[in-house]
């Protein structure tokens, strides 16, 4: 599947920077995360079109059949696939986490009955370091996530975290269809504009209002800016004409979990 997946990547168009976002829901013991991957197509192919190019591994049971794992080993082999087609002087990998985190600063990564090994801050900046990507965006949407900033950030690195080290981030569980910050960056932010340091921007101050309208103790989204990847970002905006705002439509909506449950 995973060799599947990556021949279906769109073509790279030449003379330009291209993006290649490779998305990956964590948990499959609950359907939010599978819902951001879900739409994490849709969204970056229509708004930002043909240089931009999306792989999803997931962890759902409805999607055992049509999806890879979001494993350790498929991590690995999806960046290796994805640094064989990139030219590492001019492409931008996005690599988007969504999973629940925790307070050792080690993501979820969780597809009942498989025994999966779970993903640590270490390990994330390990499983990059062993490919060439010079330019880098790296989102981790879970609890805690500042967490991974001290051994991810670098030069030609933008990172963006749902949560300060010492803090949850909120929006998970099978009563939401998409996280706080899901719905903020993905959805709102990106789909107003495709600078993604201007997004984070706006969805930090709109996660900000709903936790203080639902008395919740701030979640506090973190930004590190390497040297170069700002400019490089601009660059690849100049090749993009971005298209009409994509609706969200969860896959596996939170009131059709409720009615099916017993």
């Amino acid at each position: 599947m995973m060799h599947d997946a990556l021949a279906e990547l769109t073509p790279r168009v030449a003379g330009k920077p291209n993006l290649y976002v490779l998305v990956f829901a964590g948990d499959g013991g609950e359907d939010v995360f599978r819902n951001e991957a879900e739409y994490a197509t849709p969204l970056f192919a229509k708004r930002f079109g043909a240089t931009t190019h999306t792989l999803v591994l997931e962890n759902n049971p409805a999607t055992l059949t049509t999806r890879p794992l979001a494993s350790w080993s498929n991590l690995d082999a999806g960046l290796a696939g994805l640094d064989k087609v990139m030219v590492p002087d001019q492409d931008i990998l996005l690599l988007y986490i969504t999973s629940h985190g925790g307070e050792d600063h080690t993501l979820l990564v969780d597809m009942d009955p498989l025994p999966l090994d779970q993903l640590g801050a270490d390990d994330l900046a390990g499983i990059l370091a062993a490919h060439r990507f010079k330019w880098k965006v790296v989102v981790v949407n879970a609890c805690y996530s500042g967490g991974f900033v001290p051994p991810l950030r670098g030069p030609g690195t933008l990172l963006l975290t749902a949560a300060r080290a010492d803090r949850s981030s909120f929006g998970c569980g099978s009563d939401s269809d998409i996280t706080y910050f899901g719905k903020a960056w993905l959805v709102d932010a990106l789909n107003r504009t495709p600078d993604f340091i201007d997004a984070f921007k706006q969805a930090s101050g709109e996660i900000g209002r709903w936790e203080k309208l639902d008395k919740l103790t701030p979640s506090e989204p973190q930004i590190d800016i390497g040297s170069g990847i700002a400019a490089q970002l601009a660059l690849w905006r100049q090749g993009v004409s971005a298209g009409p705002a994509v609706p969200f439509m969860p896959a596996t909506p939170a009131t059709t979990r409720r009615a099916a449950s017993p």
